[in-house]
């Protein structure tokens, strides 16, 4: 039977009064430990890394803990069914990302959409059921399927209506909703403008690339209401006076130059941001993440010339002064290299090691326990000593990455420019 079209019209309608857009203040709290859980694109720990880096040094919340549960070829049912295993880690909060895979890759018909919408009820209870009280409710990806590229327009038809049905058991759970389809949707129409007629864009497929997938990044960390200040650093050159928002404290002014300390970065990409590719720097001219996510603010008064190039670390713009006025993105500006990317890619490898250790724990591991008990019985001790050991492993891991969120360092000078730049 074909789908109900004024249903699915419907769903969609629900999918963008979902409770999210109305989230005022973050979900997550200090302690919390996320369970990041969802298919094959969870499980490649791509924009689940770009969610713990945020996590960590961003916008950090105190002693918070993210955990990868990622499944090669999961549907929403698999959550629930291997609850027992998410359940060992104890989370408080779960983010839930899946739909491709209930698809099929086939025209949808009206078990598999009563199908998707019991499944993710049934993944709900069972978070609900080990304690979960935070639960961020995704929509599936919006993809160029190149492997069938005459089938793209079906499959992203049929995750259309999952994207309705996602937000639509997130408003009736009171759930917080995250954008991803509609957010991607965006992005590649942007992204296909841009690169013109006949263009191939390869980096939006089932399993989308790095800069793609920080498009799933941003519609979670939405959800989950961060509101992106992450600076703000107001210079006077006049009076000589500065100060700091919170995470940053102002050491000492000198000249057209202030020196500060921050414990919160700013979130850092890699890639070429004038040149569409596969990494994260080369998306954000298509996705608003800077905009939304990572403003790191400069405000300079009293500049006695139209422009001044503005130097951070061993990088330098120029900028009027009227935008100086107004306040300058300085993570925006600064891309791909800022004073923070040492430091951030040392806590961005931390964390790929923790999430390799996890996902190979979580996936291949304690999701199967069940049937290794089955084939060798009388060795649960054994197991639980493995077990336990991996818990330990991967907490070992976690700390390591978070150790590595210290105070950077760094200057901001201001060279007012008469003439020609240098």
């Amino acid at each position: 039977m074909a789908p109900n079209r004024f249903l699915t019209a419907l769903l969609a309608i629900a999918a963008l009064t979902a409770p999210s857009l109305l989230n005022a203040a973050p979900v997550l709290k200090a302690g919390d430990v996320i369970a990041v859980c969802g298919d094959s694109n969870t499980q490649m720990r791509r924009y689940s890394r770009f969610l713990e880096d945020y996590l960590l040094m961003c916008d950090p919340v105190p002693d918070l803990r993210t955990i990868q549960f990622g499944s090669n070829g999961a549907i929403a049912s698999v959550l629930g069914q291997r609850i027992g295993a998410i359940a060992l880690f104890h989370p408080t909060a779960a983010t839930m990302f899946y739909g491709v895979n209930d698809s099929g890759y086939s025209p949808l018909d009206d078990n598999r959409i009563n199908g998707f919408r019991h499944n993710l009820n049934y993944s709900i209870d069972a978070l609900k059921g080990i304690g979960v009280q935070n639960v961020i409710v995704a929509s599936p990806i919006f993809v160029d399927w190149l492997a069938k590229p005459s089938q793209t327009d079906m499959l992203n038809g049929d995750l259309a209506v999952y994207n309705g049905i996602a937000g639509d058991v997130a408003q009736q759970r009171g759930l917080e909703f995250a954008q991803v389809y509609m957010d991607m949707k965006a992005m590649v129409g942007k992204v296909k403008a841009a690169a013109g007629p006949g263009a191939k864009t390869p980096w939006f497929d089932i399993h989308p690339e790095q800069g793609p997938c920080l498009a799933i990044t941003h519609a979670l960390l939405k959800a989950m209401g961060f509101d992106g200040n992450i600076a703000t650093i107001d210079f006077d050159i006049a009076t000589g006076q500065a100060k700091a928002s919170n995470g940053h404290k102002v050491l000492s002014v000198k000249d057209d130059a202030v020196a500060i300390e921050s414990t919160r970065y700013p979130f850092c990409f890699k890639g070429d941001p004038d040149k569409l590719g596969p990494d994260t720097a080369s998306i954000l001219k298509y996705l608003p993440f800077n905009e939304d996510l990572n403003r790191f603010m400069l405000v300079v008064r009293g500049v006695k010339s139209t422009r001044a190039k503005v130097i951070w670390g061993d990088q330098s713009r120029v900028v009027s002064s009227a935008d100086l006025e107004k306040g300058v993105n300085l993570a925006a500006l600064f891309v791909p290299d800022n004073p923070f990317s040492e430091q951030f890619y040392k806590v961005d490898a931390a964390v790929i090691e923790q999430q390799n250790i996890e996902s190979t724990l979580t996936w291949q591991f304690l999701a199967n326990l069940a049937r290794y008990e089955q084939i060798l019985p009388g060795h649960e001790a054994l197991f639980d000593q493995i077990t336990q050991a991996g818990l330990a492993e991967c907490g070992r891991y976690a700390k390591a990455a978070a150790a590595l969120v210290i105070p950077v360092r760094h200057t901001i000078v201001i060279e007012p420019i008469v003439g020609p730049v240098n």
